[in-house]
């Protein structure tokens, strides 16, 4: 009762080659017009999303690659001084995306933006 189907099989491995859930359902057999229904009602299906960690941690082992290597590597792009400055910006950007340090950014600057431009200055100091 745990096992796939081998439609939902082969699903999950065209999914792995480009992560197109949509792509993988035409290439499995489901129709275009339905095709992103499909897909999005597979992925949501615990067996599936255990298959695909599953395979995702093989191959990862396999490679012997982690996030944490991926971070330095990442890192490594954002530091060089010889890569161009949008390659260096969408590193950055990634390493922050990765260390989840976007979030505690957004909260602070939505607490600046609730605070008064001018805290000393009475309000009724303009209209004198």
């Amino acid at each position: 009762m745990n096992k796939l189907t081998d439609k939902q099989r082969k699903f999950c491995d065209e999914y792995l080659v480009d992560l197109n859930a949509t792509q993988a359902a035409i290439r499995v057999g489901y129709s275009e017009k339905t095709a992103s229904e499909q897909s999005s009602r597979l992925l949501s299906n615990v067996k599936i999303q255990n298959y695909i960690q599953n395979k995702q941690k093989k191959t990862s082992d396999k490679l012997e690659i982690n996030k944490e290597l991926i971070l330095q590597m990442v890192f490594d792009i954002a530091k060089s001084k010889g890569e161009r400055t949008n390659d260096r910006l969408k590193a950055i950007e990634i390493v922050n995306k990765m260390l989840g340090l976007n979030e505690a950014e957004k909260h602070e600057v939505k607490e600046m933006l609730e605070q008064p431009l001018f805290p000393d200055v009475p309000k009724n100091n303009c209209d004198k």
